[in-house]
């Protein structure tokens, strides 16, 4: 008998975020997939496909490779002082980490996703770093530097790619109008390095999607 599958196992795929919806899980030859397994698999609309079978060219082998969203800093909220909320940079850092779980999911998806993947970790790494911090405390350690996302590339650019471009370049403008509504109370928002490397950031994703997409985005100045 071959090797077993359980449900716990492909829980812990999910978990690992190793598997997500829409997805193909790949059963090795010679492995058999428990029916409970099978049904978590289903309810997550996750496609079971076995080795021998001969893939479609749209169809996903999932990722070996961890996609690191689990590795961002979680903004924990204390609801006995709501009334300290600084909203404007609350939203803006909840926008940041939208932005970077769709992302890592593209960059996922990329055809050369296993020889970049330490672009990932470093994206984490930088994001995190605005997360965690004040902005005022925030320390520049040049990770933006070392980060090059137009290594990232697509072999073939279906639905779902194109659904994760535009929500990302979606989150870069509100999180623009996030930056402009800080104004009102940081007048020197400008000078902070916190603030010069979320644009570069920005820049740098809006650059990266029109290329992909093969869009001329037209500035907004209104």
């Amino acid at each position: 008998m071959g090797k077993l599958i359980t449900e716990s196992d492909v829980r812990e795929l999910v978990k690992d975020g190793k598997l997500d919806k829409h997805q193909s899980f790949l059963l090795p030859r010679g492995t058999i997939l428990t029916p409970s397994a099978r049904s978590f698999l289903i309810d997550r609309q996750i496609k079971i496909s076995d080795v021998d079978k001969k893939f479609s060219k749209n169809e996903r082998v999932v990722q070996k490779q961890p996609l690191f969203t689990s590795n961002l800093i979680s903004l924990n909220i204390d609801f006995e002082h709501l009334d300290k909320l600084q909203i404007p940079i609350l939203r803006l850092k909840n926008q940041l980490k939208e932005q970077t779980i769709i992302l890592i999911k593209a960059f996922g998806l990329c055809a050369n996703y296993d020889k970049h993947s330490s672009d990932v970790q470093l994206i984490v790494r930088f994001v995190n770093g605005i997360l965690a911090a004040n902005f005022y405390e925030y320390e520049n350690a040049k990770i933006l530097d070392k980060i090059d996302i137009s290594k990232f590339n697509f072999d073939n650019l279906d639905d779902e790619i194109v659904c994760l471009l535009n929500q990302s370049q979606t989150l870069v403008v509100k999180i623009a109008m996030s930056l402009r509504a800080i104004k009102n109370f940081y007048p020197d928002l400008n000078s902070l390095d916190s603030v010069k490397d979320i644009v570069e950031w920005q820049n740098e994703i809006q650059k990266w999607t029109a290329d992909i997409l093969g869009v001329n985005a037209k500035e907004d100045k209104g």
